[in-house]
């Protein structure tokens, strides 16, 4: 993550799937770790309007079906 910042990266997160917590890594300020399900994730500017808890995250991306659905939609985008 902190090698992408050369790269003029706004940010990025590092997911923990088993303690459930998301470190946000931002140019400009100090890492922040978010692990309470209710906390609002940090996003990039251009996203500002884009809204997510922790816990949205990982139950967003524990969810099989979810996964089975974008990895299909992944897969059709490429061709």
């Amino acid at each position: 993550v902190l090698y992408s910042f050369g790269y003029r990266t706004q940010m990025g997160w590092l997911l923990d799937p088993k303690e459930q917590s998301v470190f946000a890594h931002l140019s400009d300020r100090p890492t922040a770790v978010y692990d309470q399900p209710k906390a609002q994730l940090p996003v990039p500017d251009f996203a500002k309007d884009f809204s997510l808890t922790v816990e949205d995250l990982f139950s967003w991306l524990l969810d099989e079906k979810k996964l089975k659905l974008i990895s299909t939609t992944n897969a059709c985008d490429r061709t």
